[in-house]
């Protein structure tokens, strides 16, 4: 559990010892601006996908997760080609507009249980709990056709390619 979980249920623990309705409410209203606090701790404001201090503690979960259940997942990462040039060509707000429907576009193609996020500029990375490789390589496939399938009106229709990465963590191989 990291800091501002440990920080929230705290919070919960001295709320529930309050007798005070004046100070209950007060407490209550700390409570839900922490939380959003923490919401936005966990999430890149631009696509409404976790950001990568999110991913990071994630992975480490994820890993020992897999480790303790002998269960695999799979992790994608996915790069936006040329959007150095889109950007420059349309400008950053049209970049920007471009980010938020990659966003959109991966929550709506991957299951609940997928974690997305935001790695860096226009990277994107893919956790796929109890995926292994040819699932991976299925929900890449999905995400490619979804994402290059998406167009936006330019003098010109547009479209972007991505380029797709994954490796399967499985914690039972050894390799010694």
């Amino acid at each position: 559990m990291n800091l501002p979980e440990k920080a929230l249920n705290l919070l919960e623990e001295v709320y529930q010892k309050i007798d005070s309705e004046e100070l209950r409410a007060k407490l209550s209203l700390i409570q839900k601006a922490y939380q959003l606090l923490y919401q936005e701790y966990n999430k890149d404001y631009l696509t409404g996908l976790y950001n990568r201090r999110a991913f990071e503690e994630a992975l480490a979960q994820f890993i020992e997760r897999a480790q303790r259940e002998q269960s695999s997942f799979t992790l994608l990462l996915l790069d936006l080609d040329h959007f150095k040039r889109l950007n420059d060509t349309y400008g950053h707000d049209f970049g920007d507009q471009v980010l938020r429907e990659v966003g959109r576009t991966l929550r709506e193609t991957l299951r609940k249980i997928d974690l997305p996020a935001r790695y860096g500029g226009e990277e994107f990375a893919v956790l796929l709990p109890g995926t292994g490789s040819l699932g991976g390589f299925g929900a890449a496939r999905r995400l490619k056709e979804a994402l290059e399938g998406l167009r936006w009106e330019t003098p010109k229709p547009l479209r972007i390619s991505v380029s797709i990465g994954g490796a399967t963590f499985h914690p039972y191989y050894r390799l010694d």
